[in-house]
């Protein structure tokens, strides 16, 4: 059986997001004031994190991680965006926020399926989480909430959400192979 490469930098993305969506779930508007500039250095450290882990895992199943390049090209250019224009960000947020979660969502689904096809028992749950993160994405998508501070507390729920995810399947991928 192939090993998979879990590293530390998947711990510390999760980790990252547990603590940014309690931030965002606590402090809405303090974090309004500085997100624009945020979201461009999360997203770029992030987009790399997740380009790199592709090319590392590239091997093993481009498949499963494909979610991970196309993530992390989005995300490269959502930081690029907001460096450059920072007020712009804050127009396209929500929408930009569905689309990221969503894609997350399916990279979720397809490591629920990595989950199935290392036999874990209990892959159905990592699947169904994952699909609950694209219907939160969808919904971001289709009806972007007036109130800027509710999006900020969404999103940091669906962050909070996905770190905590992050840091469960990892630990399974790692443990089965």
């Amino acid at each position: 059986m192939k090993s998979i490469k879990i590293e530390f930098n998947e711990y510390a993305v999760s980790i990252i997001g547990i603590a940014a969506g309690l931030l965002l779930l606590i402090f809405p508007q303090q974090a309004i004031s500085v997100i624009a500039y945020g979201i461009g250095a999360v997203a770029m450290i992030y987009g790399l994190m997740k380009v790199i882990s592709y090319f590392r895992n590239k091997n093993i199943s481009s498949f499963f991680f494909l979610g991970e390049l196309i993530l992390g090209i989005i995300l490269l250019g959502i930081g690029l965006f907001s460096f450059s224009n920072p007020a712009g960000i804050f127009a396209v947020l929500p929408i930009i926020l569905g689309i990221l979660v969503m894609i997350e969502g399916i990279s979720k689904v397809q490591r629920a399926m990595m989950l199935r096809k290392y036999s874990y028992q209990n892959w159905g749950a990592a699947c169904i989480v994952g699909i609950c993160i694209i219907a939160l994405g969808i919904v971001l998508i289709v009806n972007p909430f007036s109130a800027l501070v509710v999006t900020m507390r969404v999103l940091g729920a669906i962050v909070l959400v996905d770190g905590i995810c992050g840091i469960w399947v990892s630990l399974m991928l790692k443990k089965l192979s």
